[in-house]
């Protein structure tokens, strides 16, 4: 009996023992309830140590032993209670001076804060007010220029116009005195040097000096035959009224072989086009002032001219082989040739291009939208070059 009470008194001893080993070695911090477990379980351990020893003597001196051991515990529990309250209220003051403390910096940071934003937002309420202000004139700034900008392409349109009616009038003006100049100007004075070559053939041998006299006359009156028929063409090309748009344009290239030179080649493609006005005269005129360009300014010894009618467009295209230009520099005063060219175009809803090297040449295309029922195409369609 008494050795199985003391197995027994061992096992319960042992598992008290490990279990406060276990909780002495948590990795966590301890918390009160765990001191006082394990104060429990130190009080426990010895009271059975002491309650085996003292038991097993002839006198019972368990009672007062355990009497006396709990009052040893006792008082070892309440200055533990009493350490671990000290500690916690210590603990409690510092956390109460820290949160007292970071509330007071939360409050002056926030007063800071509050007042750095009532800074700023008067800040932004004078800037948003300026940027209103600088707003406002831009607006109006923007309004006044859009108005001066739809004014001035008013003003561009309206001269344009002008420039269109007084072109239409100027051409029909120079038609009308290029055919009065070759039916009636021409005509006599072709009369006229023909009844001096009359003159001529039937004055006397012997009168010598009446012969130099008609002679003179009739070279004069040859001359002005030439000048009168020369300005006439130059006015207006008869043979764009009479033999067509195609005709006319192998005549321009031919005077200006004959006139300048110059090797010229044009090519037209159908070989028979026929345009109306006022395309015609529109085509016509910017081939001739660009050769009259190439004439004057690029030193060249070639040039061709090519006309194509396609897609309902005319594709004019001049070339050269000539010196060339800058097109950044400085337009000279009283030379208006390339801005006249491009309001040709544009007057007949054309686009002029000008592609020029310096050295190399100067190649000038101009597209213009011609509708199928302004042109007039030859059956076979073939190009024609001459």
């Amino acid at each position: 009996m008494a050795a199985t009470m003391t197995t027994a008194i061992t096992v319960v001893w042992a598992l008290n023992l490990a279990a406060l080993v276990l909780m002495w070695r948590q990795r966590r911090r301890h918390s009160v309830l765990d001191l006082w477990v394990m104060i429990v379980l130190v009080a426990w351990l010895f009271d059975i140590a002491l309650s085996s020893m003292l038991n097993h003597g002839r006198f019972d001196l368990g009672f007062y032993a355990g009497r006396t051991y709990g009052l040893v515990a006792s008082g070892v529990v309440l200055f533990a209670l009493l350490f671990e309250n000290g500690r916690l209220h210590a603990q409690t003051v510092r956390a109460l001076a820290g949160a007292r403390y970071q509330h007071l910096l939360v409050v002056q940071k926030s007063a800071q804060l509050n007042d750095a934003n009532e800074r700023l937002e008067q800040r932004v309420a004078a800037r948003t007010a300026q940027l209103s202000a600088s707003n406002r004139d831009l607006r109006r700034e923007v309004e006044e220029r859009v108005r001066a900008e739809r004014a001035l392409q008013a003003s561009r349109e309206e001269l344009r116009e002008i420039a269109a009616i007084s072109a239409s009038a100027r051409e029909a003006e120079q038609r009308r005195i290029a055919r009065e100049l070759h039916d009636e100007l021409a005509q006599t004075l072709a009369t006229l040097k023909n009844d001096l070559e009359w003159l001529l053939d039937h004055v006397p041998q012997e009168d010598a000096p009446l012969a130099r006299k008609i002679a003179a006359m009739h070279a004069l009156a040859r001359g002005a035959v030439t000048a009168t028929r020369r300005i006439a063409s130059d006015l207006r090309p008869l043979m764009l009224d009479d033999l067509g748009f195609a005709a006319a344009m192998q005549w321009l290239v031919e005077d200006f072989r004959h006139r300048h030179g110059m090797a010229c080649t044009l090519r037209v493609e159908p070989s028979e086009l026929q345009l109306d006005e006022p395309y015609a005269t529109a085509v016509f005129r910017i081939a001739q002032e660009a050769l009259a360009n190439v004439a004057r300014h690029a030193a060249a010894s070639s040039a061709t001219v090519e006309l194509v009618y396609r897609d309902e467009t005319i594709a004019l295209t001049i070339r050269d082989d000539g010196a060339g230009f800058d097109p950044g520099a400085p337009r000279k005063s009283g030379s208006f040739g390339l801005v006249g060219l491009r309001e040709r175009a544009y007057l007949v809803g054309g686009t002029l291009r000008i592609d020029t090297t310096l050295g190399v040449g100067t190649k000038v295309e101009v597209d213009i939208p011609v509708a199928s029922a302004h042109v007039a195409i030859a059956h076979d369609g073939r190009g024609t070059s001459r």
